[in-house]
């Protein structure tokens, strides 16, 4: 839900704050009063492109805060969190600055944020509805999700989607194994590829130890100068002493003497056997200029194939695998399409298995959403209006349903998709109607009604203020209304007027008392301030509060 709302050099609005709570609040002003420029304002804050022409004459720069709240394991603190935003209590705010010259800034929690990131993120949050918009209720492609949120079994659904995601993945294989067409030539060359590494016989090993001994011999001379000088520097030293002064210490018993004497013999041993290790080592040093050749002559072919086939060794044993395969796969080419077709037809099957439950349960349960939207159409003053929801067969990751609402408005009627009903004030109500039942569903926090009541009066005005404030129950509702049964429901009203100010014109907006609310209602109903328009404004806001309690 919407907190709170800054406005500042915004149009006609020099400075503006308002603080909002949850339920019904009513907006109601003349025409011209400026009550559009309140949507316009939260229609930037959820991600609608600015322009220069939004901000005040005289003004450099227009700025709009607004502070959001939403429920616990909203898809919004999803969106906010993999985006690294932090969150506190679920709520956040939203800043949108912008300049005569065209540079903007959006921000969420003062982390700069893309206007498309802030659509998304606002898409599940705010709801604007105006009478002639075209919008997710209206849209076929939504019907089938809104059908699954009030179907409400995101385990089966999920189960599907795995199920088709299999089955298709399969397919896909399949394809681009038909698509291949191999010949004889290819395989020739395949298998002289695969000859080629096949005869090369390496490994990673072999590899590693002719790489160790051709630096061992290129660096020959070096490794033989130090070996000298090391076998001499040990021969010509008195380590052997270290063993006479050990045998000097065997008739003391004294703990600590016994220790040193210990650790004396150790290093005599230890000494002495590195010696015969580097004896040993320069012993088996053999400079063989013959074998060199061979060891480099081996590299070079290995180098030689890896340079063709990828950067390592890695790449020419997975060039390998490759070449294996494709062989296989053109000698039981056959087979294998066979296999796969087998594969798919199993796949399939568990994808119609999920998705005819799916289906039986979406059958029963739009039967179910088809009456409760019918209560709401006859609460609306629409008795004659029927809504169905149509199905016929699509496979899909979503299942293998295609679902479409249709409505027809009036006895006799045939039913028709609900994107062809062009009746606005039949249209405002049927569609608030249905968000009546989908809004909650679909986890929207605010829903913003602009003049959907344009053209009805009467008791029709009031079943919609009626509505409204039903629906205020589980969502914030916002309604800019003319008509007084509408506003009269509302939890909170609020006037949009036009001020003038030392030759300047501002809009202003401010909450109603009990007695302000009266005089507005009389001026909306009216346009007087008599005794007996004050009487019948009261009448109605005392018949609304007591009818909800």
């Amino acid at each position: 839900m919407i907190l709170s709302l800054y406005v500042k050099n915004f149009v006609l609005i020099d400075e503006l704050t308002l603080d909002f709570q949850n339920g019904f609040s009513a907006f109601s002003g003349e025409t011209g009063a400026g009550k559009s420029l309140f949507i316009d304002a939260i229609s930037i804050l959820c991600g609608a492109k600015v322009s220069p022409s939004f901000i005040q004459k005289g003004a450099n720069k227009a700025t709009l805060e607004m502070c959001v709240e939403v429920h616990e394991n909203h898809p919004s603190l999803q969106k906010l969190e993999e985006a690294e935003i932090d969150i506190e209590d679920h709520t956040f705010i939203i800043t949108k600055t912008f300049t005569m010259e065209g540079k903007s800034s959006t921000k969420i929690n003062s982390r700069n944020v893309t206007a498309a990131f802030l659509r998304d993120v606002m898409s599940d949050v705010i709801d604007i509805h105006s009478q002639h918009d075209s919008q997710y209720l209206l849209n076929p492609k939504s019907h089938l999700a809104l059908l699954d949120h009030f179907v409400n079994d995101d385990v089966l659904l999920m189960d599907v989607n795995h199920a088709y995601g299999a089955y298709k993945q399969k397919q896909h294989e399949l394809d681009a194994l038909l698509e291949k067409e191999l010949n004889q030539d290819d395989l020739d060359f395949f298998r002289f590829q695969l000859a080629e590494i096949d005869s090369l016989d390496a490994t990673e090993n072999e590899i590693a130890e002719l790489e160790a001994y051709q630096k061992d011999m290129m660096a020959f001379e070096r490794i033989s100068k130090a070996l000298n000088e090391a076998m001499q520097a040990i021969d010509t030293s008195s380590y052997e002493n270290l063993y006479e002064a050990t045998k000097a210490l065997d008739e003391l018993e004294q703990e600590s003497l016994v220790k040193i004497k210990e650790e004396m013999l150790n290093a005599y041993y230890l000494i002495d056997e590195q010696r015969e290790a580097l004896h040993s080592y320069a012993d088996s040093l053999e400079y063989d200029e013959e074998k060199l050749n061979q060891v480099q002559e081996r590299l070079f072919q290995i180098q030689k194939i890896v340079r063709k086939h990828g950067h390592t060794f890695a790449d020419v044993v997975a060039k390998q695998e490759e070449l294996e395969n494709k062989i296989e796969l053109f000698n039981d080419r056959d087979a294998a399409i066979a296999q796969k077709q087998q594969e798919i037809d199993q796949l399939y099957q568990i994808f119609q298995t999920q998705a005819s439950k799916l289906s039986r349960l979406r059958k029963k349960r739009a039967k179910e959403l088809e009456i409760e939207i019918q209560k709401q159409l006859v609460d609306l003053y629409l008795p004659n209006a029927k809504f169905e929801i149509a199905f016929s067969q699509q496979d899909s990751a979503q299942g293998m349903d295609r679902v479409e609402f249709y409505i027809s408005m009036n006895k006799g009627e045939s039913l028709r998709p609900l994107t062809k009903v062009i009746s606005g004030g039949e249209l405002s109500r049927l569609m608030l109607g249905l968000k009546v039942i989908f809004t909650k569903l679909q986890q929207i926090e605010t829903i913003i009604f602009d003049e959907i009541d344009t053209g009805v009066s009467g008791k029709v005005a009031y079943a919609i203020g009626n509505k409204m404030k039903e629906l205020g129950k589980h969502t914030q509702v916002f309604s800019i209304t003319h008509l007084a049964p509408v506003a009269a429901h509302a939890d909170a009203h609020y006037l949009v007027k036009k001020e003038e100010v030392k030759e300047h014109t501002r809009t202003i907006i401010v909450p109603l008392d009990y007695e302000e609310r009266v005089r507005e209602l009389a001026m909306i109903s009216t346009n007087s301030l008599s005794d007996k328009a004050l009487d019948a404004a009261k009448e109605l806001l005392d018949s609304c509060e007591e009818q909800h309690g």
